[in-house]
């Protein structure tokens, strides 16, 4: 819960990246306790998109959380917001796509 206030607020609370690192903390939690769910790599991609300069490590997550719930329209889409962030136009379409 505390992961998802942070994503949020946007780290309000604190600097931004810190607040979006903090968020990632809680987010790596979630995958170490349950590492077959979609939403704790999906959440940590999120937060790492919106961190200084973690953009390939979101786009890891990301293809993380597709891996584990491949029919999902939003780790898709969380996927695509990565690819876009990279300006990689070409996955980001096909992300699209599959949402």
């Amino acid at each position: 819960v505390m992961g998802v206030a942070l994503l949020e607020n946007g780290g309000q609370m604190e600097t931004p990246d810190r607040g979006m690192l903090r968020a990632v903390d809680f987010f790596q939690q979630i995958r170490k306790q349950r590492p077959q769910l979609a939403l704790g790599w999906s959440n940590e991609a999120l937060a790492l998109l919106k961190a200084v300069d973690r953009g390939k490590e979101a786009v890891a997550a990301a293809q993380e959380g597709v891996k584990r719930l491949p029919r999902s329209g939003l780790a898709h889409l969380v996927l695509a917001a990565c690819y876009d962030a990279q300006q990689d136009f070409a996955n980001e379409a096909r992300a699209l796509e599959e949402a």
